[in-house]
Order: C-alpha cells, then structure tokens, then sequence
C-alpha cells in the first residue's frame, strides 16, 4: 500500500515496469501472445484487456507479487498459492461461477509449470482441468472467503 502512496520518479517507474513485465511474462512476448489467445478460447465473452487483468492478479496470488522473491513463498504450498490465487480471483469477479473461476486457475497453474518451450495444454484440456477446479472450489468455499 505505501509505495502506491510514495513518489516515484520517470526512471524508477520505468525500471519498476520492466521488473513487472519481466515477472509477469519471464518468457517474454511469445509468453505474452500464449496467454492472451488462450484467454480468448478460454473466457470469448470477456474483453481481452479485463481477462489480462484479472488473470495478472490471480497469478500475483499464486506466485507471490514481482517485488518478492523465492524464498518469501519457500514455504508456501500449492495448495496455499491456489486458495490466494481464488480468492483475489472472486474478489475480481464478481458473481463468477466456480467454472469461470477454474478456467483462470487452470491457466494460471499452467502458466507457473511451463518452461522456454512454452508447451501450454491446449484450450479444451485447460477447460477440463478448469471443471477439476471447480469441483475443488465449490469444496473449499468457506475457506475462499
């Protein structure tokens, strides 16, 4: 909260987006291009600009904010990284089914698995891992609070 709140000069701006954009997308655009086209085959009714965004935050749940390191989430479990990841998701998106909610968390955990190659699961196996998710949620809804 207090370094929104902190001035920031052009050049400590600059460094801080290319830290973020090196977090975000360590492979880069082709990383970058993946993720928006499975957005898009994966969420076609939501606006590619507010799935980005919302995926963004997920993974920030997931994998810890681009100013933390490894070792801050050393001792965090994948189960603890999926419980943050959905609430900060259901806290985006508002009303959401828990299927919708699966289909950011299958990409999300897809994306914290793959490599270099950058060899996603395709669409359709997301969403069947999307509809694991969502039994898994409906599971854990007191704990998503």
């Amino acid at each position: 909260m207090f370094r929104w709140l902190s001035y920031r000069s052009p050049r400590q701006e600059k460094r801080d987006a290319r830290k973020y954009d090196r977090w975000a997308f360590p492979y880069g655009e082709a990383q970058q291009s993946a993720v928006q086209q499975l957005l898009a085959e994966l969420l076609p009714g939501e606006a590619p600009r507010i799935a980005m965004a919302r995926y963004l935050i997920g993974r920030e749940g997931y994998l810890g904010d681009y100013e933390e390191t490894a070792e801050d989430w050393a001792d965090v479990t994948k189960q603890d990284s999926r419980r943050t990841a959905a609430i900060l998701l259901r806290r985006q998106v508002h009303g959401a089914s828990d299927e919708e909610i699966g289909r950011y968390l299958a990409l999300i955990e897809a994306d914290a698995a793959v490599d270099e190659g950058l060899a996603y699961p395709t669409a359709a196996q997301l969403a069947d891992e999307a509809r694991a998710l969502a039994r898994w949620l409906n599971e854990h809804k007191h704990e998503l609070r």
